[in-house]
């Protein structure tokens, strides 16, 4: 008797696309076909939920005037669930007969999931995974990987999303030696600093130029930078800024005055939210670049800005519709009280006032079964949500946080750890610049070495092991100075 168990199996969702709100239910089924009686162990199924961060450094010591290298690996791990659950057998040795097999399941996905993310030195995935065991040491593992999408409202996230940003640019010694010369001031104004893929952002510039130079290009850019934090060794490493989108506008001469505006269109994305994701931060600038004619510097100034996937009400002039509303995850958004908002593709054209709604996710409470542990090897007991936090221990931070943290007090685990403020103070370390500090470097060019708890993840198969990890606890990281670059 042949054992073909999953050989033509597949795990079906009930979803398409295979993507999903935070704190939606995931429907589906493991089918397979047999044309012959099939004896098994166990077939069980595990939803994975974890984020891995992985860069390398080789190092060139000089020994008595030899070189020697040597490569550092940093790396970093965190897991938001990882629960296992029994579809047939389990209790000795069992047969299926010959005939088509389908085990349906059922998982609700944490509220406090971030956003699945594929980044340059890191990721977070989200798997689901259905393994066969025989009486013996064979088995067979099927795989479906998922998109998670965490939706941000940014109606209910962090009370500066509706504070608008301001800008200025001044150069007060041009290099035209020649003529007595003013200073060069410009003023950029954008209404909101929270916006949704597809918005126009408004850009209100006031150009001042008393001096005898030629502005001779204004850019305007929207950008993405990208930090990433490894535990083993502790470190930070920080992708250089990459352009999503690109306004200019041209010359003004010498000695004039200019008010006019233009707009920069968010391009078209789902923008991954990470607020609860602790070694991985995405963040969003807009960036203003003046170029001055003659041997003078350009001038440059940038703030962050938010991308979210509900768009603020103040600024809707008639409804909104994501321009990515095809890849979005089906349904509404579901909330915690059971009830459920706004499907985020279309919101309809609003009463301009303030929201007084304030985000207040929990973790679901979701049953686990009792293992059975006759015979072995079956998996053991895991815990559906990570306990402890692994690293938050940095000076700074990308991404916009809300202010409200997460709410847990219905489940058996830690409060999460007291947050401080997404924007950087007056104190900065050495050499800091706002917005982010850049100094506080170890001697010889290292990062300094913020500590971490230890942590380690057994995730080696058949059978995944105890759920050690831990919860992110919300607090603000750093955006410190970034490790040795990557070796590419």
């Amino acid at each position: 008797m042949a054992d073909v168990g999953f050989q033509n199996g597949s795990i079906r969702l009930e979803e398409i696309p295979a993507a999903y709100y935070s704190g939606q239910t995931i429907n589906g089924s493991v089918v397979f076909d047999l044309r012959e009686p099939l004896n098994f162990s166990v077939i069980y199924i595990q939803y994975v939920g974890e984020a891995n961060v992985l860069w390398s450094y080789t190092q060139i010591d000089t020994i008595h005037g030899r070189e020697r290298k040597s490569e550092i690996k940093y790396q970093g791990h965190e897991e938001y669930f990882n629960y296992t659950e029994t579809l047939a057998g389990g209790q000795g040795i069992s047969q299926l007969p010959r005939t088509h097999h389908a085990f349906p399941f059922k998982f609700q996905i944490p509220f406090t999931a971030p956003s699945s993310f594929k980044g340059q030195k890191g990721s977070v995935t989200y798997r689901i995974i259905a393994t066969m065991a025989y009486n013996d040491t064979r088995r067979e593992v099927l795989e479906k990987v998922i998109t998670v999408v965490a939706p941000l409202d940014l109606n209910t996230g962090n009370p500066a999303l509706k504070e608008p940003i301001d800008l200025e640019l001044e150069e007060l010694n041009t290099c035209n030696w020649c003529c007595e010369s003013g200073p060069v001031t410009i003023r950029i104004r954008i209404p909101v600093t929270g916006y949704c893929p597809g918005q126009t952002i408004p850009i209100a510039i006031d150009v001042q130029n008393k001096s005898s130079v030629e502005i001779t290009e204004m850019v305007f850019e929207i950008l993405t930078k990208e930090l990433y934090r490894s535990t083993q060794p502790p470190s930070e490493y920080v992708v250089p800024g990459r352009v999503l989108a690109t306004v200019k506008r041209g010359a003004i001469m010498s000695k004039t005055k200019r008010n006019f505006t233009c707009g920069i269109v968010v391009p078209d994305m789902i923008a991954p939210y990470l607020e609860n994701c602790g070694i991985i931060d995405v963040g969003y600038f807009f960036r203003a670049t003046i170029s001055l004619s003659g041997c003078n510097d350009e001038l440059q100034e940038e703030s962050e800005i938010c991308l979210g996937l509900v768009p603020l009400r103040e600024t809707l002039i008639s409804e909104y519709i994501h321009p990515m509303a095809d890849s979005l995850p089906s349904g509404p958004i579901p909330v915690n009280d059971g009830s459920v908002n706004s499907i985020p593709p279309r919101v309809p054209t609003p009463v301009h006032h303030g929201s007084h709604h304030n985000i207040n996710r929990s973790q679901p409470n979701l049953s686990q079964k009792d293992y059975q542990q006759d015979p072995p090897p079956y998996p053991g007991g895991n815990l559906p949500y990570p306990t402890e936090n692994k690293l938050r221990n940095s000076t700074g931070d990308i991404g916009f946080r809300t202010p409200q943290r997460l709410s847990i007090s219905d489940v058996p685990y830690p409060a999460p750890a007291q947050s401080n403020s997404p924007y950087p103070s007056s104190n900065l370390m050495p050499g800091g610049v706002p917005p982010y500090p850049v100094g506080n470097v170890m001697p010889g060019g290292a990062p300094y070495p913020y500590p971490a708890r230890n942590s380690s993840h057994d995730v080696s198969a058949p059978y995944p092991q105890a759920n050690n990890s831990g919860l992110p606890t919300y607090a603000q990281a750093g955006f410190a100075p970034s490790a040795p670059p990557a070796t590419e």
